[in-house]
């Protein structure tokens, strides 16, 4: 992810917490070409995500679960009236991610306006 570049089973299998071997994970990767979701840039490369794989993982990644009201009080920000949208932002993304234990990503327009939706999603254990 961090170059973008394709990454065949043998280097996927000495990353993965799980142990599988790099012909499980070939196999895995020839279900996934065959229905679209990666493919090949040449014969001995390894494997990309095509638009519609990318697609698959964002929404996946964009499924939200309700919080429970003690989860939205300890991210509630204690705002007062003196701060900027950026500050509210960053207090409110401080508090998800120490609370899910994720990264966070914050888009917002550029005009001051409320928020209305706050997603967030686990990348790994670590």
């Amino acid at each position: 992810m961090a170059t973008g570049a394709p990454i065949g089973p043998k280097n996927l299998a000495d990353v993965l917490d799980e142990k599988l071997s790099p012909a499980s994970i070939r196999s895995g990767m020839a279900e996934l070409e065959a229905m679209g979701l990666l493919y090949a840039p040449h014969v001995s490369a390894g494997r990309l995500p095509t638009d519609n794989g990318l697609r698959l993982f964002v929404d996946g990644m964009m499924q939200v679960g309700d919080l429970s009201q003690e989860e939205r009080a300890a991210i509630t920000p204690q705002l007062n009236g003196g701060e900027s949208m950026e500050d509210m932002l960053t207090q409110a993304l401080q508090g998800l991610s120490g609370l899910s234990a994720c990264a966070g990503l914050v888009v917002a327009p550029l005009a001051e306006r409320a928020v209305k939706h706050i997603e967030f999603i686990t990348i790994s254990e670590e």
